[in-house]
């Protein structure tokens, strides 16, 4: 879901407060990344004064999304004095702009990483990862910090896009930062592609108008394990990890292929061709089948089924 957050105003209801750790929501889009969370116990009905059992602010603008790890609730945002709202729609506004023609901002933003406590709301820790102006324009809609951290249980790791990346451990403690390079988006609409955990891999997808990539660094050590580059154009959606009965595949979407990864070295062992749109949505999946969607001329949805899942496994492309 998207939140407009000039304070970033975090609630949390009441419900959802009775899970323990079963209740834990590591990364984007949940547990699995599939946007399913089979033991979640959401109230019906809920509003600024029921069902609430805390809010707070947090100083500055995020699409990113909470994880929450245990007895903490763990949030990205930037703040700039005098930083522009996002705007709610595709079609421009300020700090950036339609097609981010406002330009890279001057402002000198603090990039955070925010621990709260779960059942209060109270601040545990706050770190600022970065200060610095952002190397990068980026659209309208959109903000610095989109990118939603993802948490192995006993790290958190915050990646800003163009800015960098940083891992803290749960009590707050810099364990190591690493910065992947900045390059150009298309129009300059800025980034969006949140960080995944395979086994013991943090994996990121940066998909630009100057050097795609995906890389895995060592999830301890920040060390990179390997990179491999992509034939790819500007995207934002974000890699999944794609488990099957027989193995696991690391998903990268893109506007001209959609490509299955080896996790342990980066070897494309599928491909599956989507021809030509944007990519801003995410591969989602099952046991059995993976779905990938694409923009512009893209064709629709496409479907692969896992069978074999070798270079000839049967493929299928649907409508919408």
């Amino acid at each position: 879901m998207r939140r407009s957050r000039p304070l970033l105003a975090l609630a949390v209801l009441l419900p959802l407060l009775a899970d323990t750790r079963a209740a834990d929501s590591p990364q984007f889009r949940g547990p699995d990344g599939t946007g399913v969370c089979t033991d979640a116990r959401p109230p019906a009905e809920w509003d600024a004064a029921r069902g609430v059992a805390w809010k707070v602010a947090v100083p500055g603008v995020a699409w990113s999304c909470p994880v929450v790890v245990g007895d903490r609730v763990i949030v990205t945002t930037a703040f700039a004095p005098g930083q522009p709202k996002p705007t709610g729609g595709f079609g421009g506004g300020k700090g950036g702009g339609k097609g981010g023609s406002g330009g890279t901002p001057k402002a000198t933003y603090q990039f955070k990483v925010v621990c709260l406590d779960r059942a209060t709301g109270r601040p545990r820790w706050e770190k600022v990862a970065k200060e610095a102006r952002p190397t990068i324009p980026t659209h309208g809609s959109n903000t610095y910090p989109t990118e939603t951290p993802v948490t192995d249980g006993e790290r958190v790791y915050a990646y800003f896009g163009m800015t960098g990346l940083f891992c803290y451990d749960l009590d707050g403690k810099e364990v190591w930062a690493k910065d992947l390079g900045s390059y150009p988006m298309q129009a300059g609409w800025g980034t969006a592609s949140s960080p995944v955990l395979a086994g013991d891999r943090l994996v990121v997808q940066c998909d630009n108008e100057e050097k795609s990539f995906l890389v895995a660094l060592d999830e301890t050590t920040g060390k990179e394990l390997w990179r491999a580059g992509r034939p790819e154009r500007s995207g934002w959606s974000t890699p999944f990890v794609w488990r099957t009965k027989g193995r696991t595949d690391l998903v990268a979407a893109g506007g001209q292929k959609v490509r299955g990864y080896d996790p342990a070295g980066g070897r494309v062992v599928w491909e599956l061709d989507v021809g030509g749109g944007q990519c801003l949505a995410s591969p989602v999946g099952e046991a059995e089948r993976l779905y990938v969607g694409v923009g512009q001329g893209g064709g629709g949805w496409a479907a692969r089924r896992a069978a074999g899942a070798g270079p000839g496994a049967p493929r299928a492309r649907c409508s919408r």
